[in-house]
């Protein structure tokens, strides 16, 4: 190694070699430690020049590096043997590029919500736009109510305003029209209809006096009816008599005529005819010849003899007796030729047979063996690598194989291929990488947020407080270096609303009572204190009607009466089908008789919410039986069939 000393008395520094060498002197003195104090009595020693060796390397930032641009700094290398500067170098340092912290603004009702992003270094930027939320419809309120009177419509606005914005977001308004109030009219008979004669019915409102007058329809005669039905050679027909005397005689039903009944006697064959008689019930009957059934036949095919089966020309044949024309035709027999079974290969012998080209058969005995034929061999080089050994693989078609010739590997070589600086948060490294894609990493440590003096590179965000309608942050603290933040300002609640002491909406016969309550910080609005809208005392009643027996095909209309409100709907239902019904405006039902029988009738009405507020019944007799069916066929054809509204 290479050191000094400084020797007394002559205060003179002595540079020497400590090494198996030799050391120059002007006298040429030979030593492998030279003694300096010996040296000044004996030889005068010669200065030799200092490798250097070992060294330290020391960096001093002249220009800091910033987000947008490149720093600077001076390496120098000094020898730690003779304190000599080996080297000066001025080397640049990459800008850090921005760091960005984020602050979100949440969209609202109309206005879309962004994120700002900010660079410590000023530079800001706006992105990640999320639309507006839109408006959140509430529940439908009514304004502006106009009642309806007797024969007067009445009109209301149906409102719907966003949740979120209160009467500032009025999403939409519709006007909705009330129908006019009906008249409540009562009905009472004041000339009674007759059999032949028409009655008057009528009406009078009970709200303005109203009055209109209808017709009753005459009875007309109610006939007791005695049927005589028809026979195989006479006529059948109806006798209708009324209470007031009247006859009459209808309905006349052609005579039935003989209904036969066949029955196969004698049956028919393929050459030979049957007979079928025919029977009434009235003991009438005759015969017919059932004509012979000929042959069924079903045609077949030729098919070819083969090796060891007989074929046969084209034939018929009748699937209900035993005729036929089939004829054989006889086998054709084998026809053998040679077949390879299996090639031979390197390792394997082959095979043969003799095979009949005709069906395929093999000869019995007839297999024998084809000798096999040598490897040929190819060769594929596999080069060395850092880690493994090459070698040549030699492989035969037949998938014979073998490897031979191997050459040693050849070791890694790495090189720097990449250093990742260190940040305030994360370690750096020095990437050092094989030309077969090895590598391996040694660690730089992270600076932890600290400055070149050393002091912490932290500040504080400020805390923001939270308001009615926005919430809060709490205070946080970001690096000034590298801007992430250490302590995450945390979302607070929204702050309580201020409300007043509410306006009051009355309840309606229609519509719900309650109070609006407004922030007085805000201006948010909110409902509650619902009152349940006002209750309508019902009568639901069916109009007696004039008669309750109804012919076949004749038709009368039912009538309801309903009392309290005349915001209501009315359903009609049977207990069967004796009746068809088609209902009317104003809770009428128009039936007709259809079938024979009794049948309830059931008007169930149902305020404006859909509420059962009430029903009644009404019971009718359809004279539908099979003599009332013809006698309305009849009336219904000539339009003498009978229409009633009481």
């Amino acid at each position: 190694t290479y050191g000094s000393k400084t020797c007394s008395p002559v205060q003179t520094t002595w540079k020497y070699y400590k090494s198996p060498g030799t050391a120059t002197t002007t006298g040429n003195v030979a030593a492998t430690d030279i003694d300096v104090t010996q040296a000044i009595a004996t030889a005068t020693v010669g200065e030799v020049a200092c490798p250097h060796a070992n060294t330290t390397t020391t960096e001093d930032v002249t220009d800091n590096a910033t987000c947008t641009a490149d720093g600077s700094k001076t390496v120098t290398v000094t020898c730690d043997d003779c304190g000599e500067v080996v080297s000066t170098e001025t080397v640049a340092i990459p800008a850090t590029g921005h760091e960005y912290a984020t602050v979100v603004t949440a969209p609202t009702c109309t206005a879309a919500g962004y994120t700002t992003y900010t660079c410590a270094c000023g530079d800001t930027y706006v992105a990640d736009e999320v639309a507006a939320t839109g408006h959140t419809a509430g529940e439908a309120v009514v304004e502006n109510v106009v009642a309806g009177a007797c024969g007067e419509a009445g009109s209301y606005e149906e409102v719907v305003y966003c949740t979120i914005c209160g009467k500032d977001g009025e999403i939409s308004r519709e006007t909705k029209t009330v129908d006019a109030v009906p008249h409540a009219y009562s009905s009472a008979v004041t000339t009674a209809p007759t059999c032949t004669e028409a009655g008057v019915m009528t009406y009078t409102c009970s709200k303005c006096g109203d009055t209109y007058t209808e017709e009753i329809a005459a009875t007309g005669h109610t006939y007791d009816v005695v049927v005589t039905a028809p026979t195989c050679t006479e006529a059948g027909y109806t006798t209708s008599t009324c209470a007031c005397g009247d006859v009459v005689v209808s309905d006349e039903v052609a005579a039935l005529g003989h209904d036969y009944v066949a029955t196969e006697t004698t049956a028919p064959t393929c050459t030979e005819a049957g007979e079928m008689t025919y029977t009434c019930a009235c003991g009438d009957t005759y015969t017919e010849e059932i004509a012979a059934n000929g042959h069924t036949l079903t045609y077949v095919d030729a098919k070819d003899p083969t090796c060891t089966k007989a074929g046969n020309e084209a034939y018929e044949y009748c699937s209900a007796c035993d005729y036929t024309t089939f004829v054989e035709v006889p086998a054709t027999g084998h026809s053998y030729e040679e077949n390879i079974v299996r090639e031979p290969t390197c390792s394997t012998v082959g095979k043969k047979n003799n095979k009949c080209s005709a069906c395929g058969t093999i000869e019995t005995g007839s297999m024998t063996d084809i000798p096999t034929i040598a490897h040929n061999y190819e060769s594929v080089v596999t080069e060395p690598t850092c880690t493994a050994a090459g070698y040549t693989t030699y492989t035969c078609a037949c998938g014979d194989s073998y490897v031979a010739d191997e050459t040693a590997a050849t070791g890694h070589t790495y090189e720097v291929t990449f250093v990742k600086n260190p940040t305030c948060a994360k370690d750096g490294y020095t990437t050092y990488t094989c030309a077969c894609g090895d590598s391996y990493k040694e660690p730089i440590p992270s600076t932890n947020h600290t400055n070149e003096d050393g002091s912490s590179a932290l500040v504080e965000i400020p805390a923001v407080p939270a308001t009615c309608k926005n919430p809060g942050y709490t205070a946080g603290m970001v690096c000034s270096i590298c801007n992430t933040q250490t302590v995450v300002p945390a979302l607070t609640e929204k702050a309580e609303h201020a409300w007043d002491n509410g306006v009051v909406t009355e309840p309606t016969y229609t519509s719900q009572g309650y109070t609006t309550y407004t922030c007085d910080n805000c201006g948010e609005t909110k409902k509650d204190n619902f009152v349940p809208a006002l209750e309508v005392e019902y009568s639901v009643s069916i109009r007696q009607p004039s008669i309750t027996k109804i012919r076949c095909m004749d038709t009368i209309v039912l009538h309801t009466v309903v009392e309290g409100s005349d915001d209501y709907t009315v359903v009609w239902t049977a207990d069967n089908e004796n009746f068809t019904m088609v209902e009317l405006e104003g809770g009428k039902l128009e039936i007709t008789s259809a079938e024979n029988g009794f049948t309830v009738f059931t008007a169930t009405v149902y305020d404006a919410a859909g509420n059962e507020v009430g029903s009644d019944t009404v019971e009718m007799q359809s004279k539908a039986d099979i003599w009332g069916k013809i006698g309305g066929f009849f009336r219904n054809l000539f339009g003498s069939t009978l229409y009633y509204n009481y």
